[in-house]
């Protein structure tokens, strides 16, 4: 079906051109107003005005809802009238197929919004993976292939307290520090030891920058 009444802004309909095309007797101010008046219809619901200016006085304008329209059709009782009626509900199934079709377009995009997240969250743990492969291989290849330097061995107690809760202390060191806690210390004593060991090297770059603008605080690790 051609449209034989444009719609507007809004999916309205102008009250001027409906008026024309049903072919209406009155004059277009007096019908509009007896039928607002004798069907009840409301303003900001079932119609708006707007005031247009031209060169004369301000001329009002009506446009009204595919409801209201297909309403007026229906009283006008002739076939313009009829004619328009089926217009405005074939308008009213193309907009109900055109409102679908976006929100399957709409549907269509947030899925592939959403796959292209989880492809990206795949992608974040195969690299995560592939990082603690690396990390593995490369303590690996530390610890059995040559001596560990005094940095890379700082570095892989750093590690293995952050990440595994493992400290990692030499033959000497432990002997010292046990040393240190005294064969009379009660088991609390020595595991809150051990603990606050593991915290060192857990945040040891914060604890050692911190030492190092408080040089007089006594270090307790």
């Amino acid at each position: 079906m051609t449209d034989l009444i444009p719609l507007r802004h809004n999916n309205q309909i102008l009250a001027r051109d409906l008026h024309f095309f049903i072919d209406a007797k009155r004059q277009f101010a007096n019908w509009i107003n007896e039928r607002i008046e004798n069907y009840d219809f409301i303003e900001n619901q079932d119609y708006i005005i707007e005031l247009v200016y031209t060169k004369g006085r301000p001329r009002k304008e009506y446009y009204v809802t595919l409801d209201m329209a297909k309403e007026l059709c229906m009283v006008e009782n002739n076939e313009k009238g009829r004619q328009a009626r089926r217009y405005f509900i074939e308008c009213e199934k193309r907009l109900k197929n055109l409102e679908k079709e976006q929100m399957q377009k709409l549907a269509f995009r947030q899925s592939l919004g959403y796959k292209s997240q989880l492809a990206q969250q795949k992608l974040k743990y195969e690299n995560e993976i592939k990082a603690l492969k690396y990390d593995l291989e490369h303590k690996n290849e530390l610890s059995f292939k040559r001596r560990l330097s005094n940095e890379e061995l700082l570095e892989l107690r750093k590690i293995l307290a952050r990440d595994y809760n493992i400290l990692c202390m030499k033959e000497w060191e432990f002997s010292l520090f046990a040393e240190k806690i005294g064969k009379n210390e009660v088991f609390e004593a020595i595991l809150k030891r051990l603990e606050n060991k593991l915290y060192y090297y857990k945040n040891y770059d914060d604890i050692e920058k911190f030492y190092s603008k408080h040089p007089f605080f006594k270090k307790q690790f």
